[in-house]
Order: C-alpha cells, then structure tokens, then sequence
C-alpha cells in the first residue's frame, strides 16, 4: 500500500506492507520502497509524467562504496 504526500515542490511516497486482514499498512515492518520526485518547475499542470524521472529517495537510499 502505497501513502503519498504532495507539496507544492515535492512528492514523497511510502511503501509499505499491506496487513489484508486488519486492512491497513503494517506500520511495524520496514517500508518496501520510497518514492521522492521533484516537481520545481511544475505549474501544477502536470499530473507526474514530465516531473517523475529521477527518484531522489532511490539515489540517496544507494549504498556508498
């Protein structure tokens, strides 16, 4: 299940597990993935496509060698 939040910048989504039998994220497990897209520029028109090419949470979650 996915939870997103939108500023007037940024969009940030959270993954998470999926309890099916209390229906609601199972909030004590780690996330399964988060979404994090820059929308500077963006007059409000677009509705994610030209915004949402690079996953700034991706590049920041990259393990440093």
């Amino acid at each position: 299940m996915g939870t997103s939040v939108r500023t007037d910048r940024w969009r940030m989504t959270r993954w998470m597990h999926w309890d099916g039998a209390k229906l609601t994220s199972d909030w004590a497990k780690p996330d399964e993935g988060l979404e994090l897209y820059d929308h500077a520029g963006d007059g409000g028109l677009s509705m994610d496509g030209d915004y949402e090419a690079v996953n700034a949470a991706a590049v920041r979650r990259t393990p440093r060698s």
